[in-house]
């Protein structure tokens, strides 16, 4: 799967799990404390994995990114040096 994908699905996941938080926090009249405690810190954390991955996975692409534009330049200043002389 690419990275993009990759990114895409986590990006999805995050606005899911931060939406069922926010569900969860409205059901505290309805159910029990302990059950929406556990509910908002379970989709909390899924939410922030989440979260934390789909940055990890946008700093592989940038660095990606970088990297080929570096050795893009690096190569066209060789062939430039190399025609001149």
């Amino acid at each position: 799967m690419k990275i993009q994908s990759k990114i895409y699905l986590y990006n999805f996941l995050t606005v899911v799990f931060a939406l069922l938080t926010v569900v969860s926090l409205g059901s505290l009249g309805d159910m029990a404390i302990y059950s929406v405690f556990v509910n908002v810190a379970l989709f909390g954390m899924l939410t922030r994995i989440c979260y934390n991955k789909e940055n990890q996975l946008r700093r592989i692409l940038r660095n990606r990114r970088r990297a080929r534009k570096v050795q893009l330049t690096v190569f066209k200043g060789r062939k430039t040096a190399h025609h001149a002389a």
